[in-house]
């Protein structure tokens, strides 16, 4: 019953969630000037369709620096296609990045000397967006925010464990950010988040999230301290998930779930107690007490579940299909694993490289 209720209540609140009244929503929010920095590293697949849907954003006073590392050839060789001819609107930079375990961190902390604008927006090279996105951040930012994120919802999944992919992050994490956000919990993700130049600065700079795997949400921590509120936008931005394997999709969410288990940890404690196989198991051990059978007590409950999402999903626009109660099992009986993976801490495999799991840095 209660894995039920937080399902239903997770669902209604996150689709809530955009349909929230901004006060600034009514009337035209000014127009600062923004800097939209895009760390690019080899091979970028996603980077067409991230340069092209940056090129429609509804806003005018605008740079979008296309960023690549000094020794990342292939980096370079795209975002110089992508930048186009001069002058644009969408310039590619070259730099040395500052010195950090993570090197997207140390690219961004490099370029922050060089950006135009006091508000920067840092988007991955593989996030699409919508005309609207700033013009949705920025309302949050009207409100007060200091920190204004988007969910990241998955689209266009190709194959068995894409569709997996995409129902973690959208039918499981997305649908937990957006719930948490439309009662004041809110949590960044790193493929959008604005914020000023000086915030930054008065928070101890980008370079000390850097020892971080999860360097969005310790950029959140350190603005927290600073007396500074986080909000998430009501236009989500997309990815395109593609194929993946078992292996991409394990490696992925074991990174993700031990980010919660460190940033939000009662969120990280609640996701064992209401998952889908939890819930199949107590339905299972009460059945007898109904007089039904075990399996039809394991059913139940999970029917239920997958029933909320699913129709959760639908009310967004966002991808199911015919075969999604198979991808939603699959799913589910990750998620304990990955849970307990991430209670355990180990290691994990993250940009090309083995990361030992530690504590983050503060």
């Amino acid at each position: 019953m209660s894995a039920l209720i937080w399902w239903l209540a997770t669902a209604c609140l996150a689709w809530l969630q955009p349909r929230g009244r901004s006060r600034h929503a009514d009337r035209r929010v000014e127009a600062p000037g923004i800097s939209v920095l895009v760390p690019v590293s080899s091979p970028a697949p996603g980077l067409a369709s991230c340069v092209e849907s940056l090129r429609c954003l509804e806003h005018d006073r605008i740079e979008i620096l296309l960023l690549a590392a000094a020794d990342d050839g292939p980096a370079i060789e795209a975002i110089e296609r992508e930048a186009g001819p001069s002058p644009s609107a969408v310039r590619a930079l070259v730099l040395t990045p500052h010195a950090s375990p993570n090197p997207k961190v140390g690219l961004l902390a490099a370029t922050l000397d060089v950006a135009r604008h006091e508000l920067i927006l840092f988007t991955d090279d593989n996030t699409i967006s919508t005309p609207a996105r700033i013009r949705g951040h920025l309302e949050r930012y009207g409100d007060g925010a200091r920190l204004v994120s988007a969910a990241a919802v998955g689209l266009r999944p190709e194959g068995f464990w894409g569709s997996v992919d995409a129902a973690l992050m959208n039918g499981y994490f997305a649908r937990l950010q957006l719930a948490g956000d439309r009662i004041g919990l809110s949590g960044v993700s790193g493929k959008s988040m604005l914020i000023a130049r000086s915030d930054i600065a008065r928070s101890g700079g980008l370079l000390p999230t850097g020892g971080a795997l999860c360097e969005d949400a310790a950029l959140q921590k350190r603005m927290a301290g600073i007396g500074a509120r986080t909000a998430l936008s009501r236009h989500p931005v997309f990815q395109t998930v593609g194929q993946r394997t078992l292996g991409e999709v394990w490696w992925r969410h074991r990174r993700w779930f031990y980010c919660r288990r460190t940033q939000v940890p009662w969120l990280f404690a609640s996701e064992a107690a209401v998952c889908g196989v939890v819930a199949a198991a107590f339905g299972a051990l009460g059945a007898p007490a109904l007089g039904l059978p075990w399996w039809l007590g394991a059913s139940v409950p999970a029917a239920l579940l997958l029933g909320i999402e699913w129709a959760f999903l639908a009310l967004q626009g966002w991808p199911t299909g015919a075969w999604y109660p198979a991808v939603w099992i699959a799913r589910e009986a990750l998620v304990l694993p990955l849970w307990i993976m991430a209670l355990r801490g180990g290691a994990v495999r993250w940009r090309g490289r083995r990361l030992r799991l530690g504590a983050d840095p503060r």
